[in-house]
């Protein structure tokens, strides 16, 4: 497995990996590099670990094709938002005229669903590719629509606790439990499996990992002229 790589003059670490070739032909990035926000070896093991296999599931869906994505699972994903909002300033909401005005921005895009895509677009974007769901259109904008739901009630709740009303958020309790997605592998059964059927599988994990590709009368891209 790739390891973290230190920056050579601030000595912060980062997760430098190359996407696979199958993605790539298909327009990912070809090689992601994300700062680890670390100066220390061990934490920086640690936090590369945790994100790439973050990056295995992401791939994973990226895989898999665009999808509808269950109601339920959306909103429990918006969910998992919210606790990370929270924890973010769970001992010091910080000054209420901030929260004031967060109040007033969180409502403006509500007039059209261009106003929610182009205010809350990239983070629910980001929030599906990191819970490896890879969703449609459809999907998209009704997640996009709790996005916008999680900000105003976090916005609400944090303005009451910056005035000292520390109590619970009876809101918080309507998101359903988060379950993240799994990808069962389906094997053929052993009557209906072939030669052609163990080369494709054996060319899907090659070209995954990077692999030249086979074509008729050997490997492209310089690899061997045979089997």
């Amino acid at each position: 497995m790739p390891s973290p790589t230190k920056h050579p003059k601030t000595g912060i670490y980062y997760l430098t990996v190359r996407s696979p070739s199958d993605l790539v032909r298909a327009g990912a990035r070809p090689v992601l590099k994300e700062s680890l926000r670390t100066k220390d070896p061990a934490e920086a093991k640690r936090r590369f670990s945790l994100r790439y296999e973050e990056l295995q599931r992401e791939w994973q869906a990226m895989r898999s094709g665009p999808a509808m994505i269950p109601f339920a699972q959306l909103v429990a994903l918006a969910g998992e938002w919210r606790r990370e909002l929270d924890a973010m300033v769970e001992q010091e909401p910080g000054e209420t005229q901030l929260w004031a005005i967060l109040r007033e921005k969180t409502a403006v895009p509500d007039a059209t669903p261009e106003g929610l895509a182009k205010w809350y677009g990239d983070d629910a974007d980001r929030l599906l590719l990191r819970a490896a769901l890879n969703a449609d259109d459809y999907s998209r904008h009704r997640f996009i629509g709790q996005v916008h739901m999680v900000a105003k009630e976090w916005a609400d709740f944090q303005h009451r606790r910056s005035e000292g009303d520390f109590r619970p958020d009876p809101l918080a309790e309507r998101f359903p439990a988060w379950v993240p997605p799994t990808f069962p592998e389906q094997p053929p059964s052993p009557a209906d499996f072939s030669i052609t059927d163990a080369f494709k599988l054996w060319e899907r994990d090659h070209l995954a990992n990077g692999k030249a590709e086979w074509s008729h009368g050997g490997f492209r891209a310089g690899g061997c002229s045979g089997l």
